[in-house]
């Protein structure tokens, strides 16, 4: 009788202990994921943000109007607001054109690119 006693506690043992490792490894997985898709839409962000600088210089240096990719993107599944400024900024006496694009997703911090350009406004 005392040996089945033990059986139990060894049986409740192991259902406690493969219990926890399956909660430790789903928490594990859940934070992966999390990761996983901010990671994503930081790449989205970094992706359109190039996007739009590479046509906004192709536009200026070649004198093309090709048209802008507008002020709201969807990519995967979630919307992207697109801000691009210019502004006159003169660096050692030469006049340059500055271009920043920024991006972000909703209630997100968002990236911003810059770059210079000669030439005037």
């Amino acid at each position: 009788m005392r040996r089945k006693g033990f059986v139990m506690i060894y049986a409740l043992s192991a259902i406690l202990i493969t219990g926890l490792l399956a909660a430790g490894t789903a928490s594990a997985i859940r934070y992966a994921l999390s990761l996983e898709r901010e990671r994503e839409r930081g790449l989205d962000e970094v992706l359109i943000a190039q996007d739009v600088m590479e046509r906004e210089k192709y536009n200026r240096r070649f004198s093309a109007s090709e048209p802008s990719l507008g002020n709201e993107i969807e990519r995967n599944g979630r919307r992207y607001e697109v801000e691009v400024n210019r502004r006159l900024r003169v660096v050692e006496g030469i006049p340059m054109v500055e271009i920043s694009c920024t991006v972000k997703s909703a209630g997100e911090e968002g990236i911003r690119l810059a770059t210079l350009m000669e030439g005037e406004l």
